[in-house]
């Protein structure tokens, strides 16, 4: 390995780890999962389904985890049993009535205990017919993904229609994939899809590897645009990702950084480019890089203006108000709508050096890690509760660490 090459393993994704847990418990098999996600989220899960497994009836608290609440909240509605589904207090405000009214036509028994429409949940799990039902998928694609999760346990399947487009496509596409893995049928097109009921619970596949994560690998995009000297070989990724994230390789190379991929790896390399006068850039697909791509911005001090955001206000944080207020701590004033940011960057990355602040996370993941790399160019700027990247992320710092040995 070259000595200015930085090497970083990342553990498995999130979003197909979740998935194959659950699917796991709904074909209750053995499956053997390699590189599986070390995130609290994931951590979140395994441990519900420890408890799921030894009760008839339970309480369940997923603290700040959205994807297990709703995964959960669809999973639980065919086991029987009597179960209340909590989280924190930023998770009670998070809206689940979408899901929730759905699986009710369905014939699920599900309450709300707090405000309707939001956790906490009471639910009565039973055997559900399933059929044919329409959800408003204009909030979350996880809506769609915890139907379709437990829709082989349906007695008839599912027919799931939605009105207008998805947010989030590549998640729903991703869950139909693996479904299909499992050996479910299934069909999936622009306004719909349909998962067939499983015949057998024997799946298809009895082993899986994981691939990484390729939203923990964005956060390296940035590290590298003030690390030039430096080349960054990531582990364990492959070309043709199912994970809406991959797209970070695409968005940074007319920011001057390549993507090469290897076997079982990718090296990031930085190459000279005429840099964009603007970023213009829809996130429909892929939120969860929005605040690495406004950090970029300010980083090499070129306007941005993005769209299809709206779905960043009912995350772990309102994300779009609070990267407007760490934002103007960089004295990068901005203009924001329900579902766009425009970023107006001042300092160059010397004048930045001199900036002194903090940088407030709102316990969010990725508020911490999209700002991280502000550490490195100036001692005056720090993070607070830099813990929060357990959710996703627990080795962050660890790996941070290796810059600056």
């Amino acid at each position: 390995m070259p000595q200015n090459e930085i090497k970083i393993s990342i553990s498995g994704s999130k979003s197909l780890t979740n998935r194959y847990l659950v699917l796991k418990e709904v074909f209750e098999c053995n499956l053997e999962l390699i590189n599986t996600s070390n995130s609290e989220d994931s951590e979140l899960l395994k441990e519900a389904f420890s408890i799921i497994k030894n009760n008839t009836g339970a309480i369940i608290n997923v603290n700040h985890a959205g994807t297990v609440m709703r995964f959960l909240t669809a999973y639980l509605s065919t086991k029987e049993g009597v179960w209340i589904l909590n989280g924190s207090a930023r998770m009670q405000e998070r809206p689940i009535a979408p899901l929730v009214e759905t699986l009710k036509q369905l014939g699920a028994e599900i309450f709300s205990l707090g405000e309707e429409g939001y956790p906490p949940l009471k639910i009565v799990g039973k055997n559900l017919h399933g059929g044919q039902v329409e959800i408003d998928s204009s909030i979350s694609s996880q809506f769609i993904s915890a139907l379709l999760l437990a829709a082989p346990l349906f007695k008839n399947g599912l027919e799931l229609f939605w009105k207008t487009p998805s947010v989030s496509k590549p998640y729903i596409a991703m869950t139909i994939e693996l479904l299909k893995q499992f050996g479910v049928e299934t069909e999936y097109q622009a306004m719909s899809a349909k998962v067939k009921p499983i015949i057998t619970l024997k799946p298809k596949i009895a082993q899986v590897f994981v691939e990484s994560d390729w939203s923990s690998a964005s956060y390296w995009y940035n590290f590298l645009l003030i690390s030039k000297n430096k080349t960054f070989r990531l582990s364990t990724f492959v070309n043709h990702s199912v994970q809406a994230d991959c797209k970070v390789a695409e968005l940074y190379t007319p920011l001057g950084i390549k993507t090469t991929f290897f076997e079982n790896y990718i090296l990031l390399e930085r190459v000279d480019c005429n840099l964009p006068k603007k970023l213009e850039i829809d996130f429909s697909d892929c939120p969860d890089i929005a605040q690495t791509i406004a950090v970029a911005s300010i980083l090499l001090k070129i306007p941005a203006f993005f769209t299809g955001l709206q779905t960043l206000k009912i995350k772990e944080t309102d994300r779009i108000a609070a990267l407007q207020k760490e934002l103007q701590k960089l004295k990068a004033p901005s203009i924001a709508t329900k579902s766009t940011l425009e970023i107006y960057p001042t300092l160059n990355m010397m004048e930045l050096q001199s900036l002194n602040c903090v940088i407030s996370t709102y316990n969010d993941h990725r508020m911490a890690m999209a700002f991280a790399p502000l550490l490195l160019l100036s001692k005056g700027i720090t993070i607070e509760n830099k813990s929060v990247v357990s959710k996703s992320y627990p080795n962050f710092w660890v790996d941070v660490e290796k810059l600056i040995q």
